[in-house]
Protein backbone atom coordinates (compact mmCIF):
# COMPACT_ATOMS: atom_id res chain seq x y z
CA UNK A 1 0.00 0.00 0.00
CA UNK A 2 2.80 2.32 0.88
CA UNK A 3 4.50 1.46 -2.39
CA UNK A 4 1.51 2.51 -4.49
CA UNK A 5 1.27 5.79 -2.62
CA UNK A 6 4.88 6.66 -3.41
CA UNK A 7 4.42 5.79 -7.12
CA UNK A 8 1.33 7.99 -7.29
CA UNK A 9 3.09 10.88 -5.56
CA UNK A 10 6.08 10.69 -7.91
CA UNK A 11 3.75 10.59 -10.91
CA UNK A 12 1.94 13.70 -9.71
CA UNK A 13 5.21 15.55 -9.13
CA UNK A 14 6.48 14.64 -12.61
CA UNK A 15 3.25 15.84 -14.20
CA UNK A 16 3.38 19.09 -12.23
CA UNK A 17 6.97 19.79 -13.24
CA UNK A 18 6.11 18.99 -16.86
CA UNK A 19 3.15 21.35 -16.87
CA UNK A 20 5.19 24.17 -15.33
CA UNK A 21 8.03 23.62 -17.79
CA UNK A 22 5.67 23.57 -20.74
CA UNK A 23 4.03 26.81 -19.55
CA UNK A 24 7.40 28.48 -19.18
CA UNK A 25 8.47 27.38 -22.66
CA UNK A 26 5.15 28.52 -24.13
CA UNK A 27 5.40 31.99 -22.58
CA UNK A 28 8.98 32.41 -23.71
CA UNK A 29 8.11 31.31 -27.21
CA UNK A 30 5.10 33.68 -27.36
CA UNK A 31 7.14 36.67 -26.19
CA UNK A 32 9.78 35.90 -28.79
CA UNK A 33 7.16 35.70 -31.51
CA UNK A 34 5.52 38.96 -30.36
CA UNK A 35 8.90 40.70 -30.21
CA UNK A 36 9.73 39.46 -33.69
CA UNK A 37 6.38 40.59 -35.06
CA UNK A 38 6.67 44.02 -33.41
CA UNK A 39 10.14 44.45 -34.83
CA UNK A 40 8.84 43.49 -38.27
CA UNK A 41 5.85 45.89 -37.97
CA UNK A 42 6.31 49.26 -39.76
CA UNK A 43 4.56 52.53 -38.89
CA UNK A 44 2.54 53.94 -41.78
CA UNK A 45 3.00 57.65 -42.30
CA UNK A 46 1.78 60.31 -44.69
CA UNK A 47 4.30 61.98 -46.94
CA UNK A 48 4.92 64.03 -50.04
CA UNK A 49 7.44 64.18 -52.85
CA UNK A 50 9.76 67.19 -52.99
CA UNK A 51 8.64 68.89 -56.19
CA UNK A 52 9.53 72.03 -58.10
CA UNK A 53 6.43 74.19 -58.42
CA UNK A 54 5.38 77.85 -58.75
CA UNK A 55 4.44 79.58 -55.50
CA UNK A 56 3.41 83.10 -54.59
CA UNK A 57 5.71 83.93 -51.67
CA UNK A 58 4.05 85.39 -48.59
CA UNK A 59 5.88 87.63 -46.11
CA UNK A 60 4.35 87.87 -42.65
CA UNK A 61 4.69 90.45 -39.89
CA UNK A 62 3.30 89.90 -36.40
CA UNK A 63 3.22 93.65 -35.75
CA UNK A 64 3.42 96.60 -38.13
CA UNK A 65 3.35 100.35 -37.51
CA UNK A 66 1.87 102.27 -40.42
CA UNK A 67 2.65 105.95 -40.80
CA UNK A 68 1.73 108.85 -43.06
CA UNK A 69 4.22 111.35 -44.40
CA UNK A 70 1.45 113.97 -44.54
CA UNK A 71 0.15 114.47 -41.02
CA UNK A 72 -0.08 117.78 -39.17
CA UNK A 73 -1.98 119.96 -36.69
CA UNK A 74 -4.14 122.92 -37.64
CA UNK A 75 -3.01 125.73 -35.32
CA UNK A 76 -4.85 128.85 -34.13
CA UNK A 77 -2.74 131.98 -34.69
CA UNK A 78 -4.58 134.39 -32.38
CA UNK A 79 -6.14 134.26 -28.92
CA UNK A 80 -9.91 134.12 -28.90
CA UNK A 81 -13.13 132.14 -28.63
CA UNK A 82 -14.10 129.60 -31.29
CA UNK A 83 -17.22 131.06 -32.95
CA UNK A 84 -17.88 128.36 -35.56
CA UNK A 85 -16.36 125.42 -37.43
CA UNK A 86 -16.56 125.01 -41.19
CA UNK A 87 -15.60 121.33 -41.46
CA UNK A 88 -16.47 117.88 -40.14
CA UNK A 89 -14.34 114.88 -39.29
CA UNK A 90 -13.13 112.86 -42.30
CA UNK A 91 -13.95 115.77 -44.62
CA UNK A 92 -11.44 116.23 -47.44
CA UNK A 93 -10.32 119.85 -47.79
CA UNK A 94 -7.65 121.73 -49.72
CA UNK A 95 -4.76 123.81 -48.46
CA UNK A 96 -6.00 127.26 -47.43
CA UNK A 97 -9.63 126.21 -46.88
CA UNK A 98 -11.24 127.66 -43.70
CA UNK A 99 -11.45 125.27 -40.76
CA UNK A 100 -12.63 127.48 -37.86
CA UNK A 101 -13.36 131.08 -37.00
CA UNK A 102 -11.83 132.40 -33.80
CA UNK A 103 -13.18 135.72 -32.48
CA UNK A 104 -10.82 138.08 -30.63
CA UNK A 105 -12.91 141.05 -29.43
CA UNK A 106 -9.82 143.22 -28.92
CA UNK A 107 -8.91 143.18 -32.62
CA UNK A 108 -11.82 145.35 -33.95
CA UNK A 109 -11.37 147.79 -31.02
CA UNK A 110 -7.68 148.13 -31.76
CA UNK A 111 -8.46 148.63 -35.43
CA UNK A 112 -10.81 151.53 -34.60
CA UNK A 113 -8.21 153.00 -32.27
CA UNK A 114 -5.60 152.69 -35.01
CA UNK A 115 -7.95 154.42 -37.48
CA UNK A 116 -8.45 157.31 -35.04
CA UNK A 117 -4.74 157.68 -34.33
CA UNK A 118 -3.99 157.50 -38.03
CA UNK A 119 -6.54 160.23 -38.80
CA UNK A 120 -4.96 162.52 -36.19
CA UNK A 121 -1.49 161.78 -37.52
CA UNK A 122 -2.59 162.56 -41.07
CA UNK A 123 -4.01 165.91 -39.92
CA UNK A 124 -0.75 166.64 -38.10
CA UNK A 125 1.15 165.74 -41.24
CA UNK A 126 -0.84 168.26 -43.28
CA UNK A 127 -0.11 170.96 -40.71
CA UNK A 128 3.60 170.07 -40.63
CA UNK A 129 3.80 170.08 -44.43
CA UNK A 130 2.21 173.52 -44.70
CA UNK A 131 4.50 174.90 -42.01
CA UNK A 132 7.54 173.53 -43.79
CA UNK A 133 6.45 175.03 -47.14
CA UNK A 134 5.81 178.42 -45.51
CA UNK A 135 9.17 178.49 -43.72
CA UNK A 136 10.93 177.42 -46.89
CA UNK A 137 9.35 180.34 -48.83
CA UNK A 138 10.24 182.86 -46.10
CA UNK A 139 13.79 181.54 -45.92
CA UNK A 140 14.25 182.01 -49.65
CA UNK A 141 13.08 185.65 -49.22
CA UNK A 142 15.48 186.12 -46.28
CA UNK A 143 12.43 186.69 -44.07
CA UNK A 144 13.16 183.92 -41.55
CA UNK A 145 16.30 182.43 -40.02
CA UNK A 146 17.69 179.01 -40.98
CA UNK A 147 16.83 177.61 -37.53
CA UNK A 148 13.08 178.12 -38.13
CA UNK A 149 13.33 176.25 -41.46
CA UNK A 150 15.20 173.36 -39.81
CA UNK A 151 12.58 173.09 -37.06
CA UNK A 152 9.76 173.02 -39.62
CA UNK A 153 11.54 170.35 -41.65
CA UNK A 154 12.13 168.18 -38.58
CA UNK A 155 8.48 168.56 -37.59
CA UNK A 156 7.41 167.51 -41.08
CA UNK A 157 9.69 164.43 -41.13
CA UNK A 158 8.49 163.39 -37.67
CA UNK A 159 4.87 163.58 -38.84
CA UNK A 160 5.71 161.38 -41.83
CA UNK A 161 7.39 158.81 -39.55
CA UNK A 162 4.35 158.76 -37.26
CA UNK A 163 2.09 158.00 -40.21
CA UNK A 164 4.31 155.08 -41.29
CA UNK A 165 4.37 153.68 -37.77
CA UNK A 166 0.60 153.90 -37.33
CA UNK A 167 -0.04 152.33 -40.74
CA UNK A 168 2.25 149.42 -39.86
CA UNK A 169 0.40 148.97 -36.57
CA UNK A 170 -2.94 149.02 -38.35
CA UNK A 171 -1.68 146.46 -40.88
CA UNK A 172 -0.74 144.20 -37.95
CA UNK A 173 -4.28 144.40 -36.61
CA UNK A 174 -5.62 143.64 -40.08
CA UNK A 175 -3.42 140.54 -40.19
CA UNK A 176 -4.72 139.52 -36.75
CA UNK A 177 -8.26 140.02 -38.02
CA UNK A 178 -7.55 137.79 -41.04
CA UNK A 179 -5.95 135.16 -38.80
CA UNK A 180 -9.20 134.77 -36.90
CA UNK A 181 -10.10 132.45 -39.77
CA UNK A 182 -8.04 129.30 -39.11
CA UNK A 183 -7.08 127.73 -42.45
CA UNK A 184 -5.81 124.30 -43.48
CA UNK A 185 -2.01 124.16 -43.84
CA UNK A 186 -2.15 121.16 -46.25
CA UNK A 187 -4.55 119.25 -48.46
CA UNK A 188 -6.00 116.27 -46.63
CA UNK A 189 -8.75 114.96 -44.37
CA UNK A 190 -9.85 116.40 -41.07
CA UNK A 191 -9.07 113.58 -38.65
CA UNK A 192 -10.03 115.20 -35.36
CA UNK A 193 -11.44 118.50 -34.08
CA UNK A 194 -9.84 119.48 -30.78
CA UNK A 195 -12.00 122.57 -30.17
CA UNK A 196 -15.73 123.22 -30.40
CA UNK A 197 -17.63 126.53 -30.63
CA UNK A 198 -17.58 128.45 -27.37
CA UNK A 199 -14.15 127.27 -26.20
CA UNK A 200 -11.23 129.62 -25.68
CA UNK A 201 -7.92 129.08 -27.49
CA UNK A 202 -4.57 130.83 -27.35
CA UNK A 203 -2.38 131.56 -30.32
CA UNK A 204 -0.17 128.57 -31.20
CA UNK A 205 -2.68 126.00 -29.87
CA UNK A 206 -3.70 123.08 -32.18
CA UNK A 207 -7.43 123.17 -32.91
CA UNK A 208 -7.65 120.23 -35.33
CA UNK A 209 -5.66 117.31 -36.72
CA UNK A 210 -5.53 116.61 -40.43
CA UNK A 211 -3.58 114.41 -42.79
CA UNK A 212 -3.58 112.47 -46.01
CA UNK A 213 -3.95 108.76 -45.27
CA UNK A 214 -4.67 107.66 -48.85
CA UNK A 215 -1.11 106.28 -48.85
CA UNK A 216 0.42 104.78 -45.73
CA UNK A 217 3.99 103.56 -45.28
CA UNK A 218 5.67 100.73 -43.41
CA UNK A 219 9.37 100.08 -42.78
CA UNK A 220 10.81 96.69 -41.84
CA UNK A 221 13.99 94.61 -41.87
CA UNK A 222 13.69 91.26 -43.66
CA UNK A 223 16.14 88.54 -44.80
CA UNK A 224 17.86 88.93 -48.15
CA UNK A 225 15.99 86.07 -49.86
CA UNK A 226 12.62 87.56 -48.83
CA UNK A 227 13.64 91.00 -50.08
CA UNK A 228 14.46 89.55 -53.50
CA UNK A 229 10.97 88.13 -53.81
CA UNK A 230 9.51 91.60 -53.33
CA UNK A 231 10.94 92.86 -56.63
CA UNK A 232 10.32 94.45 -59.07
CA UNK A 233 10.05 97.52 -56.85
CA UNK A 234 6.91 99.10 -58.30
CA UNK A 235 4.97 95.91 -59.04
CA UNK A 236 1.66 95.79 -57.12
CA UNK A 237 1.26 93.23 -54.35
CA UNK A 238 -1.58 92.30 -52.03
CA UNK A 239 -1.70 93.06 -48.31
CA UNK A 240 -4.19 91.50 -45.90
CA UNK A 241 -4.61 91.65 -42.12
CA UNK A 242 -5.72 88.40 -40.51
CA UNK A 243 -8.22 88.45 -37.63
CA UNK A 244 -8.18 92.25 -37.57
CA UNK A 245 -11.28 94.23 -36.62
CA UNK A 246 -10.60 97.59 -38.20
CA UNK A 247 -11.60 100.55 -36.04
CA UNK A 248 -10.85 104.07 -37.11
CA UNK A 249 -9.00 106.15 -34.57
CA UNK A 250 -10.01 109.53 -36.01
CA UNK A 251 -13.63 109.04 -36.99
CA UNK A 252 -16.16 106.53 -38.24
CA UNK A 253 -16.60 107.30 -41.93
CA UNK A 254 -15.12 105.04 -44.60
CA UNK A 255 -14.63 105.67 -48.28
CA UNK A 256 -16.20 103.80 -51.17
CA UNK A 257 -14.98 100.22 -51.56
CA UNK A 258 -14.59 99.45 -47.86
CA UNK A 259 -14.92 95.72 -47.12
CA UNK A 260 -14.25 95.89 -43.40
CA UNK A 261 -11.97 93.26 -41.84
CA UNK A 262 -11.86 91.33 -45.16
CA UNK A 263 -10.34 94.30 -46.96
CA UNK A 264 -7.44 93.54 -49.30
CA UNK A 265 -5.00 96.35 -50.00
CA UNK A 266 -2.69 96.95 -52.92
CA UNK A 267 0.94 97.55 -51.92
CA UNK A 268 4.29 98.17 -53.54
CA UNK A 269 7.93 98.25 -52.50
CA UNK A 270 9.21 101.81 -52.52
CA UNK A 271 12.82 101.14 -51.52
CA UNK A 272 15.19 98.34 -50.53
CA UNK A 273 18.48 99.16 -48.84
CA UNK A 274 21.21 98.25 -49.17
CA UNK A 275 20.55 97.66 -52.90
CA UNK A 276 20.27 94.06 -54.03
CA UNK A 277 23.49 94.55 -55.98
CA UNK A 278 25.33 94.68 -52.66
CA UNK A 279 25.73 91.55 -50.47
CA UNK A 280 23.76 91.63 -47.22
CA UNK A 281 21.97 89.13 -44.98
CA UNK A 282 19.29 91.63 -43.90
CA UNK A 283 17.76 94.50 -45.85
CA UNK A 284 15.51 97.42 -44.91
CA UNK A 285 12.34 97.57 -46.98
CA UNK A 286 9.91 100.51 -47.23
CA UNK A 287 6.47 99.57 -48.50
CA UNK A 288 3.61 101.80 -49.59
CA UNK A 289 -0.02 100.72 -49.04
CA UNK A 290 -2.92 102.08 -51.07
CA UNK A 291 -5.53 103.14 -48.49
CA UNK A 292 -8.05 104.72 -50.87
CA UNK A 293 -10.83 102.88 -49.01
CA UNK A 294 -9.98 104.86 -45.87
CA UNK A 295 -10.03 101.75 -43.66
CA UNK A 296 -6.50 101.97 -42.30
CA UNK A 297 -5.10 104.55 -39.89
CA UNK A 298 -1.58 105.64 -39.02
CA UNK A 299 -1.32 103.20 -36.13
CA UNK A 300 -0.10 99.71 -35.17
CA UNK A 301 -1.70 96.56 -36.60
CA UNK A 302 -1.06 92.86 -36.10
CA UNK A 303 -0.73 89.87 -38.46
CA UNK A 304 -0.06 91.60 -41.76
CA UNK A 305 0.47 89.40 -44.82
CA UNK A 306 2.12 90.56 -48.03
CA UNK A 307 1.72 88.28 -51.05
CA UNK A 308 3.85 88.65 -54.15
CA UNK A 309 2.04 89.02 -57.45
CA UNK A 310 4.84 87.21 -59.33
CA UNK A 311 5.05 83.38 -59.12
CA UNK A 312 8.42 81.94 -58.11
CA UNK A 313 9.61 78.53 -59.30
CA UNK A 314 11.15 76.67 -56.37
CA UNK A 315 11.83 73.22 -54.94
CA UNK A 316 9.08 72.85 -52.34
CA UNK A 317 7.60 70.54 -49.74
CA UNK A 318 4.43 70.98 -47.68
CA UNK A 319 4.83 73.31 -44.71
CA UNK A 320 3.59 70.55 -42.41
CA UNK A 321 6.70 68.53 -43.29
CA UNK A 322 8.87 70.85 -41.19
CA UNK A 323 9.60 69.34 -37.79
CA UNK A 324 9.21 72.60 -35.86
CA UNK A 325 8.65 76.35 -36.16
CA UNK A 326 12.35 77.00 -36.79
CA UNK A 327 12.09 75.20 -40.16
CA UNK A 328 15.59 73.79 -39.84
CA UNK A 329 14.98 70.03 -40.19
CA UNK A 330 12.81 67.52 -41.98
CA UNK A 331 12.34 63.71 -42.01
CA UNK A 332 13.19 62.07 -45.34
CA UNK A 333 12.55 58.44 -46.34
CA UNK A 334 15.91 56.86 -47.14
CA UNK A 335 16.58 54.33 -49.88
CA UNK A 336 16.64 51.55 -47.25
CA UNK A 337 13.16 52.48 -46.02
CA UNK A 338 14.48 54.08 -42.87
CA UNK A 339 13.93 57.66 -41.72
CA UNK A 340 16.69 60.23 -42.05
CA UNK A 341 16.59 63.55 -40.20
CA UNK A 342 17.96 66.15 -42.62
CA UNK A 343 19.09 69.68 -41.84
CA UNK A 344 17.59 72.01 -44.43
CA UNK A 345 17.59 75.69 -45.33
CA UNK A 346 14.03 76.89 -45.86
CA UNK A 347 13.09 79.94 -47.91
CA UNK A 348 9.77 81.57 -48.69
CA UNK A 349 6.36 79.95 -48.42
CA UNK A 350 2.86 80.59 -49.71
CA UNK A 351 1.02 79.32 -46.65
CA UNK A 352 0.88 75.72 -47.95
CA UNK A 353 4.26 74.96 -49.46
CA UNK A 354 7.71 76.08 -48.36
CA UNK A 355 10.78 76.54 -50.52
CA UNK A 356 13.79 74.34 -49.68
CA UNK A 357 17.07 75.98 -50.64
CA UNK A 358 19.34 73.11 -49.56
CA UNK A 359 19.28 69.79 -47.69
CA UNK A 360 17.09 67.65 -49.97
CA UNK A 361 16.77 66.91 -53.67
CA UNK A 362 13.85 66.91 -56.05
CA UNK A 363 12.04 63.57 -55.83
CA UNK A 364 12.91 62.91 -52.18
CA UNK A 365 9.99 61.64 -50.08
CA UNK A 366 9.39 63.67 -46.92
CA UNK A 367 7.15 62.81 -43.94
CA UNK A 368 4.14 65.07 -43.38
CA UNK A 369 2.49 63.25 -40.47
CA UNK A 370 2.28 65.58 -37.49
CA UNK A 371 2.67 64.64 -33.79
CA UNK A 372 4.23 61.25 -34.58
CA UNK A 373 7.05 60.02 -32.36
CA UNK A 374 9.68 59.70 -35.04
CA UNK A 375 13.38 58.92 -34.66
CA UNK A 376 16.10 58.61 -37.25
CA UNK A 377 16.67 55.00 -38.35
CA UNK A 378 13.06 53.94 -37.85
CA UNK A 379 11.68 51.69 -40.61
CA UNK A 380 8.40 53.10 -41.88
CA UNK A 381 5.91 52.94 -44.71
CA UNK A 382 5.23 56.33 -46.25
CA UNK A 383 2.17 56.90 -48.40
CA UNK A 384 2.57 60.07 -50.41
CA UNK A 385 -0.16 62.49 -51.40
CA UNK A 386 0.44 61.49 -55.01
CA UNK A 387 -0.20 57.82 -54.18
CA UNK A 388 -3.38 58.71 -52.32
CA UNK A 389 -4.59 60.65 -55.33
CA UNK A 390 -3.85 57.75 -57.66
CA UNK A 391 -5.89 55.40 -55.45
CA UNK A 392 -8.81 57.82 -55.49
CA UNK A 393 -8.70 57.97 -59.26
CA UNK A 394 -8.58 54.13 -59.49
CA UNK A 395 -11.68 53.89 -57.29
CA UNK A 396 -13.52 56.29 -59.59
Amino acid sequence: MKRYFIIALVTILVLAVGIVGYGTWLNSSSESIITQRMSERKMTLSGAVATRRDILPVVRWKTVSLYSDIHTDVVAQVDGIVAETFVQRQQLISEGDPVMRVVNEDVPIKLRQADGSLAKAQAELVRAERSYIRQSTLYQADATPKERLDEAEAYYLTAQASIAELEAQRNLYEVMEARQIVRAPITGRILMLYRTPGTFVTGGTPVALMGDFTTLWFKSEIPDNMARYLLPLMQPKKVTFERTDFSKAYGTEFSKGNEGHEQEFSAWVQKISPPLSEPAEMRTVILGIDNASGVLEAQTYQDMYLKSATPVSALTVPLKAMTDASRESIYVLGADGKLELRKVEAGADDGTYVEILSGINEGDVVVTTRNAKLVAGMEVNVITDEQKQEKKEEVK
